[in-house]
């Protein structure tokens, strides 16, 4: 009787570990910069102060105060976003219906992308881990590289979306489907440079990062002696 003699692949689970940081790298590391970019101060006070909006309307609020109720809002220090002013010499509420309501769809975002970032980053450090104890150096720093294409390809697409206006407008619908009435507070305080500053800002501290996480990387897997092959 005919006996198939063909070496018959083996499953190799270092190879499938190391293949996981292809897809937990590049999320890990997008996900936790957009929410450090997004929650924080520093991106809302760039754009306010080069566009200079705040001192052009005829609101008695200050740079600060904005930025704060939108950051503590995103941080979940507040419940509702809420900033009273006067507004021709009566105390009004800045934000819209529609300003609130896009900005908590912001906020389930981020969460969402806070969770998949916390979970990619334990996947990380789990296959890490393994592949370190098993020192199996080719197979750890092909995928490491792998997974900085990976990364890199998706900042340049988030770039091209977030800079082509129509592109950028139908993902913001698709995400957040909200229709903002004209003359919009948020939208004149976040004017049209904004998604263009995300977008820059964002690789920008995804490539820190990127490269820290090279160095680490490279500090344990790129050094011949710690390994086997």
């Amino acid at each position: 009787m005919w006996r198939d003699t063909r070496r018959r692949r083996q499953f190799d689970i270092k190879k499938f570990l190391a293949s996981v940081l292809v897809v937990s790298i590049p999320l890990m590391i997008f996900c936790i910069s957009a929410n450090l970019l997004m929650r924080m101060n520093d991106i809302y006070e760039y754009s306010m102060e080069s566009s200079g909006v705040i001192e052009n309307m005829t609101i008695n609020t200050s740079k600060e105060e904005v930025v704060g109720s939108i950051t503590k809002f995103l941080q979940h220090r507040s419940d509702e976003l809420s900033l009273v002013s006067d507004y021709g010499y009566e105390p009004q509420e800045l934000y819209s219906e529609e300003d609130k309501t896009a900005m908590t769809q912001t906020r389930k975002l981020l969460d969402i992308m806070l969770v998949v970032g916390i979970l990619a980053f334990l996947a990380s450090f789990t296959v890490y881990f393994f592949l370190i104890r098993w020192r199996v150096k080719t197979i750890f720093m092909k995928r490491f590289k792998l997974a900085a294409v990976v990364l890199l390809t998706m900042e340049a697409m988030n770039v091209v979306t977030l800079t082509v206006r129509p592109l950028w407008k139908y993902v913001y619908g698709w995400f957040i489907p909200v229709k903002f009435p004209d003359g919009d507070n948020l939208v004149m305080f976040l004017s049209e440079a904004f998604p263009i500053q995300v977008a820059v800002f964002e690789a920008i501290i995804s490539i820190i990062l990127l490269l820290i996480l090279a160095y680490g990387t490279w500090s344990v897997a790129g050094k011949k002696k710690m390994f086997k092959r």
